[in-house]
């Protein structure tokens, strides 16, 4: 059975609903037609395999990195991609004052494996004992 949005643990209220924007030619040209939901399913999968991950009674889906936590969101126009918000522990305080990291926009990539691994190396700097 393949792995879609609907079946990633969270990811309705994690990733928030879609709604149809209308790109500009500048932002067609820098999306270059990339899926972000595809994106999405590709690297919240791989995140799924390496790290214990929660959900939370609201839905949203939390990642355990060390004595902390880390979650994953998707960012529509005009940047298409995602970031990483990390909290300083797991309790639902700490979690609601969540930091964000990095952006991952899609056109900064050529492919999702090539945008994980540098979300990889962002969350390994992060972990704490």
């Amino acid at each position: 059975m393949a792995l879609t949005m609907e079946r990633i643990p969270g990811s309705v209220k994690q990733m928030g609903k879609r709604g149809y924007t209308v790109m500009t030619q500048k932002e067609e040209s820098l999306f270059q037609g990339k899926d972000i939901d595809a994106w999405a399913v590709y690297i919240m999968s791989r995140l799924y395999a390496r790290f214990k991950y929660f959900v939370l009674a609201n839905g949203e889906c939390w990642f355990e990195n060390g004595n902390d936590a880390f979650h994953v969101c998707v960012f529509e126009a005009p940047l298409y991609g995602f970031i990483i918000e990390y909290a300083e522990g797991r309790t639902e305080d700490k979690l609601g004052m969540a930091e964000d990291g990095d952006q991952y926009p899609l056109f900064d990539y050529d492919t999702p494996e090539e945008m994980l691994q540098a979300m990889c190396e962002e969350i390994e700097g992060n972990k704490s004992n």
